[in-house]
């Protein structure tokens, strides 16, 4: 508590010194009475907690932002039309419309070695039946008994021999099957018997 009072009056006394030595200063620098310092001291601390008084010039720039406010107010709003033109498009074709992507054609499924078999046997005898067949007219010439005979024998002989093959490759691939071993004994038949012709003659 003694220390606390005898700050209160060490303050108390720089504060009395300070407030002298600044009279004392104001009346050397602008050679004014003694009394008139203190009076505007006075002054001066009496209106420290007082607002500020507003100047002139802010006066009428509030007067000025407050007539600007009511005329804001006192005006109508702008009208839309918002009727539609008769121009107007529809909205179906404001739209933009994106085109659908191309679609790739399917590719056909890859066949499997069974159906590559089977596509391989058909196209060997259906050439088989082919040249056996041609094999056949030029055997059915060499009964004429014309100048051509030797010819079309030759080529009846040839001929055959290419559809045994054909008919041979297809039966490597289907052993069992009984139409092929009758094709091939037929198509040997007829090997044989171009033969003997060729020997007669």
């Amino acid at each position: 508590m003694l220390n606390a009072l005898i700050l209160f009056l060490t303050c108390l006394m720089v504060s009395s010194v300070g407030f002298a030595w600044g009279i004392y200063e104001s009346q050397k620098t602008y050679n004014l009475p003694k009394d008139e310092i203190i009076a505007g001291t006075k002054e001066i601390l009496r209106n420290m907690g007082r607002p500020k008084p507003k100047l002139a010039s802010d006066i009428a720039k509030a007067d000025d932002a407050d007539k600007g406010a009511k005329a804001e107010e006192k005006k109508e709003p702008v009208k839309v039309d918002d009727t539609p033109s008769r121009h107007t498009l529809p909205k179906e074709k404001l739209r933009i419309q994106i085109p659908d992507k191309p679609k790739e054609p399917e590719k056909p499924p890859e066949p499997d070695a069974a159906t590559l078999r089977k596509q391989r046997l058909s196209a060997l005898i259906s050439e088989g039946d082919k040249i056996y067949n041609e094999a056949m007219t030029h055997l059915q010439n060499t009964f004429k008994r014309d100048n051509n005979f030797d010819k079309e024998n030759d080529l009846a002989a040839k001929q055959f021999s290419q559809a045994v093959q054909k008919y041979t490759e297809a039966q490597d691939l289907d052993p069992t099957s009984k139409t092929l071993q009758t094709k091939i004994r037929e198509a040997n038949q007829c090997i044989k018997t171009c033969r003997i012709q060729g020997r007669r003659k």
